[in-house]
């Protein structure tokens, strides 16, 4: 079933072996990310209704995306959020939500799920996330492992994209980043 939810038409072809997807609609993009984040350690512990919803949030706006192999089994899926400096400095440092108003300028990006199986895939993901992150300065996301602790970064976009090149063997051991709720525009 969800081999054939990744064979829909607005799934972007790009080099054999991995593309990028956007099932749609939203509720079947959702039952894809669940099913694949359900297994995951970083995922297993983590209040479903509070990442069912930010998830959801994300979903609704087109703030994911799918890695897929070329026999459409899902590999991987982000999700992610847009808001103001202040405010993803603001959820970096606390573990609240992040309001945005209409008007806002948006220039950030904050990671709420990163799940991908493979260095490989990791690395297309990477290579691929610039087409998504047009007028964003910076990227936020904490990472939780599981002794408990949890590192929050803030890097510019070329320092992001070169330190997860560098550890994307080190994503796939509890690099998957729970979500936070993210308020919708008010």
């Amino acid at each position: 079933m969800a081999e054939e939810m990744l064979n829909m038409p607005d799934a972007q072809l790009s080099k054999p072996g991995f593309r990028l997807a956007r099932p749609s609609p939203p509720v079947v993009a959702l039952g894809l990310a669940v099913q694949h984040l359900m297994d995951k350690d970083a995922f297993r512990e983590v209040a479903f209704a509070t990442t069912a919803r930010a998830m959801m949030h994300c979903i609704e706006r087109g703030w994911f995306v799918f890695v897929a192999d070329e026999k459409n089994v899902i590999q991987g899926f982000v999700t992610w959020a847009l808001a103001t400096r202040e405010g993803a400095d603001h959820w970096l440092a606390s573990d609240q939500s992040v309001p945005v108003r209409k008007g806002d300028v948006l220039d950030c990006l904050i990671m709420n799920a990163w799940s991908v199986n493979t260095p490989a895939a990791t690395r297309f993901l990477v290579n691929r996330f610039h087409e998504v992150q047009a007028g964003v300065n910076r990227v936020y996301f904490k990472r939780y492992y599981p002794n408990g602790n949890v590192r929050r970064v803030s890097l510019g976009v070329a320092e992001a994209r070169q330190q997860m090149l560098s550890d994307a063997p080190g994503m796939l051991q509890g690099g998957a980043i729970p979500a936070d709720v993210l308020h919708a525009p008010a």
